[in-house]
């Protein structure tokens, strides 16, 4: 068994099995004792590197982005609009794959209005400064707009769950980025021009891009993303 002097290693242990149980579960599915038997480790050694349950599903969160991330970075060289195409892969995850689409959802529904005290509400401020920082500034955006924008794009995700056949993942990508830009008060042709430049790279991405998306790996096998639309 792990212990804390593994240090690193333990966390990346713990957060390893939880990527695949709330993959395969789903974060409020899966207990303490899943977590300890998956990650061969002790309630105490899981409070040790994470104070809550809550803090692992963060960091998962941001795990699956930044693999994202790196797929898109394949075929756009501007490190300034990878995050931007990462979130269009997101949205594409989310149409195709049921289960990850449950744990987005999770996330929405544990904090339907905007707190940037929770990981949802760290994560899309973050996102923000990576995906329009280098046109727009964090401090000319008021609080009540930040929380308009997510409670924007928490009810275009709920009712994207609902009929997920019906839409794409560029125009929802696109809603977002209009939607927002329009409250936060981005010039109509400065938002225009980076769609533009952010359609170019997306038009360029295969069609079976995701099917390199692994969620988690256990003994060495990696699971991809279904390819049928779900």
């Amino acid at each position: 068994m792990k212990t804390y002097a593994n240090g690193i290693d333990t966390r990346h242990q713990i957060l390893y099995a939880c990527k695949e149980l709330f993959y395969e579960k789903g974060f409020h599915e899966t207990s303490y004792e899943d977590i300890c038997q998956k990650s061969h480790v002790s309630r105490r050694t899981i409070y040790y590197h994470f104070k809550e349950k809550e803090d692992i599903r963060y960091e998962v969160l941001w795990e699956w982005t930044t693999q994202m991330r790196h797929l898109a970075e394949r075929y756009c060289d501007r490190s300034e609009y990878t995050f931007s195409l990462a979130m269009y892969l997101a949205w594409e995850c989310s149409l195709r794959d049921e289960k990850y689409r449950k744990f987005q959802l999770d996330y929405y529904r544990d904090f339907p209005v905007y707190d940037p005290k929770c990981g949802t509400g760290r994560f899309y401020r973050i996102g923000f400064g990576q995906m329009y920082g280098h046109i727009w500034s964090l401090d000319r955006i008021p609080p009540i707009a930040f929380a308009s924008v997510y409670g924007y794009i928490t009810g275009m995700y709920w009712m994207m769950c609902e009929h997920p056949k019906i839409y794409s993942a560029k125009d929802l990508l696109h809603y977002c980025m209009f939607w927002g830009a329009s409250i936060w008060g981005i010039p109509s042709e400065t938002i225009g021009q980076l769609w533009l430049d952010l359609e170019g790279y997306i038009d360029q991405f295969p069609e079976d891009l995701l099917s390199e998306m692994k969620f988690y790996n256990d003994a060495g096998e990696s699971v991809a993303l279904v390819s049928q639309t779900v």
